[in-house]
């Protein structure tokens, strides 16, 4: 950033300690061949917080924590329509530094016409910011982030064994904290993100939206499932900035599974995935700075690119033998079975003029034996 210095360590010691205790308190009453049905409860959370970042300006604090979260979400049953509406309250503290709350209204329905489901919904979702941000001196005021979540899909049963759906969905992110979290990050490489080392704010926003689509059977001896999804993830980091990419937008995801029953309790299934390349920023050219004796790379667009296509077939192999009272079954798995090195993380030699990304692991087998009883 413009005018913008950094005198933070590169190393030095990090730590996050929690100590917290949480208790949940629900009923739920289904509607049933009622009218109305309940989904309510209580969130509670104390306890304490430890965070030590010595190369974040000594960020070194400790204090008692609480929260409270009450909600509820009653169903109304009008013959073949579900109505939802929803409410969730958070109430959360921190001692000596304050308190957020958040109120969350949220409704969605079901209408059910023979084969046919069509289902959507919205609602306003909220949380707090992380406790590094919270704790740090620089960051009064934040507030938590909030994101609307809308939804609405149709699903289509075409036997008694197979059915096909297809949703979109939209999400707007309001008030996402953005600045100093991003020296958050122990490899240290700048090409991961942009080197914000302005105050925390809540000044992000962003945009994901998109289409899921599935095809699904189900029967006593065979599961099979085809799913896509279409979609993109935008974020603007500080006001006036233009959209960027998300960290993790993959604009195409692709899974299939099948699983078949053989003879004699065996079973053979296999699941292959693709997803397109996560955002990257590459390396346009670089130059070597004397006075320091180091390679100093010179940047492309932010995440102007992207990583190479992750792609993964799975394969497993079970047989289960049934005694009285349990079962045993022994199974041989083999993940990543065309042994692709999918590229995990971007790596440039110290020169920076040879491209070596850090790869996911390579074909691995396992053999396994599980009991039931």
């Amino acid at each position: 950033l413009d005018n913008v210095t950094s005198d933070f360590p590169t190393s030095g010691l990090a730590m996050e300690q929690g100590k917290i205790l949480n208790f949940r308190e629900e009923i739920t009453r289904p509607p049933g061949s009622g009218w109305l049905g309940l989904r309510a409860g209580l969130d509670l959370q104390t306890g304490s917080y430890t965070i030590l970042y010595e190369f974040l300006s000594a960020l070194d604090r400790s204090a008692p924590i609480s929260s409270t979260g009450l909600y509820a979400e009653p169903t109304v049953r009008l013959g073949p329509l579900d109505l939802t509406p929803g409410l969730r309250l958070n109430g959360f503290s921190i001692d000596g530094i304050g308190g957020l709350s958040t109120v969350d209204p949220r409704i969605s329905a079901k209408l059910e016409i023979g084969p046919t489901t069509l289902a959507g919904g919205i609602g306003l979702y909220s949380q707090r910011p992380d406790y590094r941000e919270l704790f740090d001196d620089q960051s009064s005021g934040l507030v938590a982030e909030r994101a609307t979540h809308s939804s609405m899909g149709i699903t289509q049963r075409l036997s008694p064994a197979i059915t096909a759906g297809i949703t979109g969905y939209y999400h707007w992110l309001q008030d996402q904290v953005v600045g100093r979290e991003d020296v958050f990050r122990f490899d240290d490489t700048s090409t991961a993100r942009p080197r914000d080392l302005n105050p925390f704010a809540n000044e992000g926003t962003g945009r994901i939206y998109g289409v899921e689509s599935q095809l699904r059977v189900d029967n006593e001896k065979t599961i099979g499932w085809l799913a896509a999804t279409f979609g993109h993830s935008t974020r603007v980091q500080r006001i006036g900035d233009e959209p960027i990419p998300a960290e993790y937008d993959q604009p195409v995801i692709l899974t299939a599974i099948a699983s078949q029953g053989l003879p004699r309790k065996w079973r053979v299934g296999s699941r292959a995935r693709y997803a397109s390349g996560p955002p990257m920023t590459d390396i346009d050219n670089v130059v070597f700075n004397i006075d320091d004796n180091e390679w100093v790379p010179i940047e492309g667009a932010f995440r102007g690119e992207r990583l190479d296509p992750f792609i993964a077939v799975d394969i497993r192999v079970d047989k289960r033998w049934e005694f009285p009272n349990w079962e045993l079954m022994t199974y041989l798995e083999v993940q990543n079975a065309t042994n692709r090195a999918n590229v995990e993380i971007p790596n440039w030699s110290e020169d920076f003029t040879d491209y070596n990304p850090i790869t996911g692991l390579p074909i691995l087998p396992a053999l396994g034996l599980r009991g039931a009883w």
